[in-house]
């Protein structure tokens, strides 16, 4: 069954609807939880929001805002980090349904 944050947070709301659902299509685990910026936002205040998010695994304090959100941590990450979603939405666009509008 999966353990993702917003099957817990569904199972959680409406465990009667959970409860009779059945698992007929999984994932491979994607990425999750990235800092992503503006351009236009100063380069320095980037850093320092970053550092901060990247770091709150490592205390107490973090680890509670963690917690109340269902995360282990946040991770850096750039274009190569989201490749595998990428090329899971063209999987899925291609064996499920379409997923963007065209215009």
């Amino acid at each position: 069954m999966p353990h993702a944050p917003p099957w817990r947070a569904f199972s959680k709301e409406r465990p009667e609807l959970a409860e009779q659902l059945e698992v007929r299509w999984q994932t491979e685990p994607l990425v999750n939880n990235g800092l992503v910026a503006r351009r236009n936002l100063p380069e320095a205040l980037v850093r320092e929001v970053g550092t901060i998010m990247f770091s709150l695994h490592t205390h107490a304090e973090g680890r509670a805002i963690l917690a109340a959100m269902e995360l282990s941590r946040f991770e850096k990450a750039d274009d190569a980090t989201y490749a595998p979603v990428k090329a899971f939405l063209a999987r899925f666009e291609q064996e499920v349904r379409p997923i963007r509008q065209t215009p």
